[in-house]
């Protein structure tokens, strides 16, 4: 009886003590909560975050925990902190490009946003290409990129986080480790950022150099560098910043790589950031990528206290390198721990017996003083008292009991406080966290900035009506993702009461579960109910629910979709020959081919068998280059599907019948149209199979003759089909002063092809940068020629350049190669645009002009007045010439309008300092008309028409002669 009561006053002692502390945590809390840092005024304008990756990276929610903790912790509303994932990588194409861009500047004004924050290189990119109306001049801190010299032609400020990656000290501490080092592996990619890493780890290791044996495998295919590094010599190390894009210009997440190779290398893997350490590399001085990103917000607010007047130097903070080290790899590596710094932190190590236990000896002498103590005072209480404290010790300590064996988490919060009031051991668990690590976790570090947004309006609506209702109590069930101690989510459920207090304030009473197997359960159940068990692809019922949203989304948006029925070739007899476990590996190997021919929003589904159905979506809105789109996926199919098979060790060969059939979701249902693309497939069958049909003959015909053309194309650009044609262009006094290189095809069964035929269909397939490439080069080549001739010395070469050549990355790049190239004078150079290439990127056509004029190089702008003419860009454009187009020149003597254009064209060339030249000339009468008006070139029929090259120079020597 007496070790009961004890054991009772004991318990009854360490509750009032918790809850003594429980309280003094409270208040200081509420205190802190009540009185945040000052925020600078100017941070109502907010922070925009753009981030190049999607939503999921380690790193890169790492460093936005960081970031977003330090702005909220000042006092920074939310409301105020714009994150964007821009998610670049999966999508590429300059019209999603070009459509984020004009979103996100109408989204973001200058007014809403004070300092931009971009990350990594494709974010800083997007921002100087496709983003200058994103918070136009606003500036912008860059994080783990460099900026480009386009940059300084940019309006904005920019400012470059640029920490230090420390690989000397992390060298230092593989040596401390593994003092019998011989050789250094540096485990870097090839993109430009990480040959700055690799040039910056170079400069690091310049003293050990002699010592021992540096090796730099950038220039690599990841495969051969993870199988060179798995056959490592003994004694080596391998410093890793990671590998973001390989020699073959393969793209890889760096954190991703580095847990490969430390999980096959034959040699300890030492980081170089911290995000990596724990899951197989063994440690080094790390940078913390949530340090970076506090460094960064630190920044961000720096900045924006800062008036725009401001001329004081400012840098972007950085975050020092961490010793960081996992005890595990270390005992699996044999190091030797003990040189290693004092201030080191260690991961997965096993704490000492007084590590383990200081908790409970601390609690048992507290509980022994506080018994002796407590003993003297219940001597003196009365029977009814202490029956009545024995009675509620009872019940706390069950429970108490109850919780702590209990694997859903109970928990209380103060709404008022903002703090939580108990939680109980099972948080460990569930979490990661320790009790006392959770009860001083703000609620926004459980979740996602756009979940905590959405909880966070959730609980001011559920309390709004709690308020006002006349229940004291209300009673919500939730399912949620939140985030474990390690950054990972896992689904819960929670019922959570509201219970109000006779003073209105209210306290949220909780039991959270683990649902992670009832999702896992939910998830396996819809994978059967709508994906195939062999393929795993969607089945018959998912693709006919997938098709009747792409008929509504098609309609509305005014898209063309296509679909596509395969049937493959002769495989009932592999089934009947080989046995039908081949025939399923044969149909697993073809659902993976196809899924590797779509785009990522495509759909591949089987619907049984050996039939298979693809369906492409947000096609052209033309239907004739729409369903030029689906040939050109549909021929990819079947040269994929003809590839060799391996099956048990035996090749095989399969080749498949396709058909195909458009729709716009207008008139159609999803049954009529896999009837049709069934029945365009089963015409491929009838023919002989291995081949694909469209549904509508003329649409058939159509996309066989430009499938025709293309081929015919493709095998004139290879065997030299093509040529360039002359026209010489004159001055005023008659006398030739250059010539325009007209492109010209001769068939070898068709004869000349009309440049109206073949260039539009060399745009549309791509075609037009190798023409475009062979046109340039013939060109300069010819102007070298003339050029040796004193006669034709002076002469220039205008070179038409096509909208989609221009638009090119490496535009510039191949102009000069081929001038540096050739040899030719840039001088003479004189390159052709259309208007309407101003239209689409008009700052990058400017910059892109620019580097070439600087060259020597001289642009006229063909076809002017046709299209958006505009002053505005016109002005800025670095131009030479104005081309008056032959459509004004046909009828300028008989056309009012059209004299008017001319006369205009030229008195606007005169004031903008631009020579004019008119096309079409064919009679003296058009000439006369425009010398009177001050023109100045002129090219056309009455002077000569396009010629070969022999009569060309033919002719340059008839009228030198003349």
């Amino acid at each position: 009886m007496q070790m009961r009561t004890i054991r009772l006053c004991t318990r009854w002692a360490l509750t009032q003590l918790s809850g003594l502390v429980l309280v003094w945590l409270g208040l200081s809390g509420c205190g802190y909560a009540q009185n945040p840092p000052p925020v600078p005024s100017s941070a109502s304008q907010g922070v925009l975050v753009l981030l190049s990756t999607g939503y999921g990276q380690s790193g890169i929610d790492n460093y936005l925990k960081g970031l977003y903790d330090v702005l909220r912790s000042q006092g920074m509303s939310y409301t105020h902190i714009h994150i964007e994932y821009l998610d670049l990588a999966k999508n590429p194409s300059p019209r999603y490009r070009r459509q984020l861009g004009q979103v996100l500047a109408q989204k973001y004004p200058a007014s809403r946003v004070g300092v931009i924050v971009t990350m990594q290189p494709a974010a800083l990119d997007f921002l100087l290409k496709e983003g200058e109306g994103i918070a136009p001049q606003v500036a912008v801190l860059v994080a783990q990129a460099k900026a480009p010299a386009s940059a300084k032609l940019s309006r904005r400020e920019f400012y470059l986080q640029a920490p230090t990656l420390d690989f000397a000290g992390t060298l230092q501490r593989a040596l401390d480790l593994f003092p019998r080092t011989q050789h250094v592996v540096l485990l870097a990619g090839n993109s430009e950022l990480e040959q700055e890493r690799v040039q910056d780890a170079r400069q690091q290791f310049a003293r050990w150099q002699g010592q021992l044996d540096f090796g730099y495998l950038d220039n690599l295919a990841f495969g051969d560098i993870e199988a060179r590094l798995a056959k490592s010599p003994a004694n080596t190390v391998i410093i890793a910043p990671g590998v973001n894009r390989d020699g073959q210009g393969q793209v890889f997440v760096p954190v991703d790589t580095i847990v490969r190779i430390s999980q096959s290398a034959n040699a300890p893997v030492f980081p170089v950031y911290s995000v990596s350490v724990g899951q197989g590399p063994i440690g080094g001085m790390v940078s913390i990528l949530e340090d970076e990103g506090k460094s960064m917000a630190l920044s961000v607010l720096e900045k924006l206290r800062r008036p725009p007047d401001d001329s004081r130097p400012f840098a972007v903070q950085t975050a020092k390198s961490v010793s960081l080290f996992d005890w595990q790899q270390i005992e699996r590596w044999g190091g030797d721990w003990h040189k290693l710094p004092p201030d080191t932190v260690y991961l997965n190590r096993t704490p000492s017996l007084w590590g383990q236990y200081k908790g409970y000896v601390i609690s048992g002498t507290v509980a022994i003083v506080l018994l002796s103590a407590l003993v003297v005072a219940l001597a003196v209480q009365n029977r009814r008292r202490q029956l009545a404290e024995q009675s509620l010790r009872t019940s706390q300590a069950q429970y108490h009991l109850l919780a702590d064996h209990m694997s859903d988490v109970l928990w209380t919060y103060s709404f008022e406080t903002r703090q939580w009031e108990y939680v109980s051991p099972s948080v460990q668990q569930l979490l990661g966290y320790s009790e006392a690590e959770f009860m001083n976790l703000p609620l926004q570090a459980l979740m996602t900035p756009d979940t905590y947004v959405d909880v966070r309006a959730q609980m001011g609506l559920r309390l709004a009506a709690c308020r006002t209702s006349p229940d004291k109590s209300h009673s919500y069930t939730d399912m949620s993702e939140l985030l474990q101690r390690d950054g990972s989510p896992v689904w819960v459920e929670s019922v959570t009461h509201y219970i109000r207090n006779p003073q209105g304030h209210m306290t949220l009473l909780g039991v959270t579960r683990d649902i992670r197997q009832r999702m896992s359960a939910q998830k396996e159940i819809q994978r059967l109910a709508f994906y195939d068990t062999l393929t795993h692809l969607p089945n018959r019922k998912l693709l006919l629910d997938r098709m009747a949203h792409a008929l509504s989304a098609s309609a509305r948006n005014l898209h063309t979709g296509a679909l596509l029925f395969i049937d493959l070739d002769h495989f009932k007899t592999l089934n009947d020959t080989r046995g039908h476990d081949t025939g399923d590996l044969l149909l697993q190997q073809i659902a993976q081919r196809l899924i590797d021919c779509v785009r990522e929003g495509d759909t591949v589904a089987r619907l049984g068998g050996d039939e298979f159905v693809i369906m492409l979506e947000d096609l052209d809105e033309n239907q004739r280059k729409a369903a030029a789109e689906a040939r050109t996926i549909g021929e990819k199919i079947l040269d994929t599907l003809r590839q060799v098979y391996v099956l048990v060790g035996t090749e095989y060969h399969c080749t498949a019948s396709l058909g195909i059939t458009l729709f716009n979701g207008h008139g159609d249902t999803v049954e009529e149209l896999l009837k049709r693309a069934d029945m365009a497939m089963y015409e491929v069958k009838s023919a002989g199979r291995n081949a694909l049909r469209f549904f509508d003959p003329e649409m058939q015909a159509e996309a066989s003759r430009r499938a025709d053309m293309e081929v015919d194309l493709r095998r004139a650009l290879q065997e030299q089909q093509m040529l360039l044609h002359y026209q010489g262009q004159v001055d005023g006094m008659g006398r030739i002063v250059g010539a325009e290189a007209l492109a010209r095809w001769r068939h070898p069964e068709r004869g000349m092809v009309s440049p109206a035929e073949f260039i539009p269909l060399a745009e549309e397939t791509g075609l037009i940068q190798p023409l475009g490439d062979w046109v340039l080069e013939t060109a300069c080549e010819q102007l070298v020629a003339w050029g040796r001739q004193p006669a034709t010395a002076h002469m220039s070469l205008a070179v038409n350049v096509s909208p989609r050549q221009f638009r090119h990355a490496d535009f510039v790049s191949r102009v000069l190669a081929v001038i540096d190239k050739t040899g030719a004078n840039p001088a003479r150079l004189k390159l052709e645009l259309t208007e309407s290439l101003m239209l689409d990127d008009l700052e990058g056509t400017i910059v892109k002009m620019t580097l070439l004029k600087v060259q020597g190089v001289s642009f006229s702008l063909d076809d002017f007045g046709t299209g958006y003419s505009s002053l505005a860009y016109l002005k800025r454009l670095p131009l030479d010439q104005l081309k008056i187009d032959q459509s004004f020149v046909r009828d300028v003597l008989t056309d009012s309008n059209d004299a008017a254009i001319a006369r205009t064209v030229v008195a606007l060339g005169q004031s903008l300092g631009l020579s004019v030249i008119a096309e079409g000339v064919e009679t003296q009468g058009q000439q006369d008309f425009l010398a009177s008006q001050g023109c100045e070139y002129y090219q056309g029929y009455l002077f000569n028409r396009p010629m070969a090259l022999e009569e060309f120079n033919r002719f340059l020597q008839s009228r030198q002669s003349a």
